[in-house]
């Protein structure tokens, strides 16, 4: 995928001074798995890297594509979302800074699973799977990183469907708001976390239904422990929300 602007869905950044060298040096360090590979990589890594910003709303990859980059994201958030068998569009999970997306269908060569659109102003450093792919293979360091960042993602697969099997659905909904409160919540002069954030989107992450969500929301908000209003959710307990998260009562 080129830079050209009639093929490339993000904007690449430029300026006088490039920065993608920097840019890349970031992405690497945050992603955590292109530690200890050699230097020869590492300078092959920033200067083969693409910077690109994605305005909110806009569509990073669509579902079916074959992967052609992957992302690593520098700032920003994103999700990855898809239609339901009802015709509903349901967020599967959400990308921040840090996380590296396309990661997983790049090293099946899959199509990708669901669509990657922008929620904010995202920046992100790209690499080729090409290009990643050659340099897997003179580098075992970064083939082995990869390697163990696939099966994290993996034993993270595990883990929900462990908790649809273990857990009951007020454990599910509270760890699923535990943990939008880490990736993508905002914390306020009073100490609450602001979660923008719907609640069909909150019941697609937890494995449930609107309905039930509201039901467990209204219980909630009547114990202090959250409010919501459209599009956002409000946590001004969070350890009574951990507690919820552990018991589920």
């Amino acid at each position: 995928m080129s830079l050209s602007a009639g093929n490339l869905r993000g904007k690449s950044i430029l300026c006088a001074r490039d920065p993608r060298r920097a840019a890349a040096s970031r992405a690497m360090r945050d992603s955590g798995f292109f530690g200890g590979v050699a230097p020869a990589t590492v300078a092959e890594l920033r200067r083969i890297a693409q910077r690109r910003l994605y305005a909110p709303g806009e569509t990073m990859f669509h579902l079916g594509d074959e992967p052609a980059d992957i992302f690593a994201v520098e700032s920003g958030r994103l999700k990855l979302w898809r239609m339901s068998d009802a015709g509903v569009p349901m967020v599967v999970a959400y990308g921040i800074a840090g996380d590296v997306i396309g990661l997983v269908g790049a090293m099946q060569r899959r199509p990708y699973i669901a669509h990657g659109t922008a929620l904010t102003t995202c920046v992100a450093t790209c690499w080729s799977v090409r290009q990643i792919r050659a340099l897997m293979e003179g580098d075992a360091v970064l083939a082995i990183n990869i390697a163990e960042a696939l099966a994290e993602r993996v034993g993270s697969h595990v883990a929900r469907m462990e908790e649809m099997a273990s857990l009951s659905v007020e454990e599910r909904v509270a760890r699923t708001l535990v943990r939008l409160a880490v990736q993508i919540g905002t914390r306020d002069a009073g100490g609450a976390v602001k979660l923008d954030i719907g609640q069909r989107d909150v019941a697609d992450l937890a494995r449930t239904t609107v309905p039930t969500f509201s039901r467990l929301a209204g219980r909630w908000a009547r114990a202090g422990v959250l409010t919501g209003t459209r599009g956002r959710i409000v946590i001004h307990d969070q350890k009574a929300l951990a507690a919820l998260a552990r018991t589920g009562s």
